[in-house]
């Protein structure tokens, strides 16, 4: 787990329409086909990924008990703060974070992947600040941002995954929703646990205390959980750690943070400024 250093590895992105493109981030449908009812193409499958990337990371940091620490300078919104099990409420509360935030690490192929710097804007291909572009040839990429945009700081494992995502080619994130059952079935998944993490720590902001976690939002992230233990039995790998002190089950919660870091599948360390993910 590498600690925040002074030029730590960032994905910027802009939309031209966010609300939009979260609402379609949480329709698992629009992955295939758009509202209008055509066959979705493959910059949009690329804009609502980030976008429920986007979402999870935000619903994570918002389910601590200090929520998003507000950090919106030039317009635009940070995320990337500190994420530790002991800074959720309860073992119900890491469990949900923990479930959403590994998503990102069972996305990628197994192998190792370079995480640079990165904006994005839409569905376009991802502008290196390397100046390193592993896009294929032929994908062009866009002009500097213009508008206000979000900014995820990669300070652990599973946030450099989430920029990571962003990074992928096209082909990829086409294939792992088209073509890889399980992936699709753990992103649609994710659209719905999202959701209810999210609308859960907006109902505990209202009441101003937390809430208990009822049994139908824990199955459905106990439905995720269950599809992320299958994309890691295939290739007979131990479910990653996002955070220190991640909970697999809520009975878990004696666990120390200590004791569960040694269960890490996926890795991320600085190295030459970049986020070298192994999994």
């Amino acid at each position: 787990m590498a600690a925040l250093t002074k030029n730590p590895i960032t994905w910027t992105h802009e939309d031209s329409d966010p609300k939009a493109s979260m609402a379609l981030a949480f329709d698992a449908k629009t992955y295939l086909a758009r509202a209008n009812g055509t066959t979705a193409i493959r910059p949009d499958r690329v804009r609502l990924v980030r976008a429920l990337a986007i979402a999870t990371h935000y619903a994570v940091e918002n389910a601590r008990v200090v929520g998003v620490i507000p950090n919106n300078k030039d317009g635009i919104t940070a995320l990337g703060s500190e994420v530790r099990g002991d800074l959720f409420a309860s073992p119900e509360h890491c469990y949900a974070a923990s479930t959403i935030a590994r998503t990102w690490m069972l996305f990628p192929d197994p192998g190792r992947y370079t995480v640079f710097t990165a904006t994005t804007r839409d569905g376009a291909p991802a502008k290196f600040a390397t100046g390193v572009d592993p896009n294929p040839k032929g994908e062009a990429g866009f002009p500097p941002l213009l508008l206000a945009a979000v900014l995820i700081v990669a300070v652990v494992a599973w946030s450099a995954a989430v920029c990571y995502v962003a990074q992928v080619t096209a082909e990829v994130v086409d294939r792992k929703l088209t073509e890889d059952t399980l992936t699709t079935r753990m992103l649609s998944t994710q659209a719905r646990a999202v959701a209810i993490v999210d609308t859960h720590s907006e109902r505990e902001r209202a009441a101003g205390h937390a809430l208990a976690w009822s049994p139908e939002e824990l199955r459905v992230l106990d439905e995720l959980l269950g599809t992320q233990r299958a994309i890691a039995a295939r290739t007979n790998s131990p479910l990653p750690n996002p955070f220190a002190g991640a909970l697999e089950k809520v009975e878990e919660a004696g666990v120390t943070a200590a004791s569960t870091v040694g269960g890490i599948a996926t890795i991320a360390v600085l190295l030459g400024g970049a986020y070298v993910l192994t999994r």
